[in-house]
């Protein structure tokens, strides 16, 4: 059981950080 909830929390947390780096470097182009 807690492994599914480990694995379900990395696909919500990987997504996060992937839109994380794509803001900064939009935001790094702006700048």
């Amino acid at each position: 059981m807690s492994m599914s909830i480990y694995v379900q929390s990395l696909f919500v947390a990987i997504p996060i950080f992937v839109v994380l780096i794509i803001i900064e470097a939009i935001a790094g182009k702006r700048m």
